[in-house]
């Protein structure tokens, strides 16, 4: 699976001890919740090598505005899938501090994020 190098993964998460551990899980209905069409259609079956190619993309842990938590910037490197959701997990690249809230608030228009007044989380720029 050919994959563009400007994508990464986007995980976002309302609850504030979301990336305090090293595993996570996430409904199968959040996964592209928010993502541009093109990208999700390069990823959306999930199949083995779509989930392979996601492994292979840095990965952007945030949290929803309301948490006003860091972000921070690691890999996703494991996944698994349940009955109703997946299951995760990642690690930060500690070469990387954590983002200040405000300074990733800012980030959005650069990082291709489109908030339209409302909240995401999904998988994708």
């Amino acid at each position: 699976m050919a994959i563009q190098k400007n994508l990464y993964n986007l995980l976002m998460s309302g609850n504030e001890t979301a990336w305090t551990g090293t595993s996570w899980v996430m409904e199968y209905d959040r996964v592209f919740e928010h993502t541009n069409a093109q990208v999700k259609q390069q990823f959306e079956t999930l199949d083995d090598a779509a989930l392979a190619a996601l492994l292979e993309l840095p990965t952007l842990f945030a949290y929803e505005r309301f948490v006003n938590a860091p972000a921070h910037v690691g890999r996703i490197t494991g996944i698994s899938r349940r009955q109703k959701e997946f299951a995760f997990t990642f690690n930060f690249d500690d070469a990387v501090a954590p983002i200040p809230h405000a300074s990733f608030m800012q980030l959005l228009p650069e990082l291709d994020i489109d908030l339209k007044g409302r909240s995401i989380a999904a998988i994708g720029p």
